[in-house]
């Protein structure tokens, strides 16, 4: 889904939950369930999986705050994790 990050509609999404699925070396991955609220649309809660490639940018995303995701405007349900959106926060 890496066209998502040019295509996609940014925006914040509130993490409702997060599971470090595996580690290997600096990079977890986890399944983070995802509250977005999509343009003109009804909240809508999703589950992705995404990689952290650090423990500072896993240990960033906490359970009821938000994180920088895009999403498709005609499948609200396909999101990703906008990485360099939240570069720097």
């Amino acid at each position: 889904m890496p066209e998502l990050l040019r295509t996609g509609v940014p925006t914040r999404a509130k993490v409702v939950n997060v599971v470090d699925e595996r580690v290997v070396g600096p990079v977890t991955r986890s399944r983070l369930t995802l509250q977005i609220e999509p343009e003109g649309g009804d909240g809508v809660e999703v589950v992705i999986r995404h990689a952290f490639p650090t423990p500072s940018s896993r240990a960033a995303v906490r359970i009821g705050g938000t994180v920088a995701v895009r999403y498709d405007r005609d499948d609200p349900k396909r999101v990703l994790l906008d990485p360099e959106a939240d570069a720097g926060t």
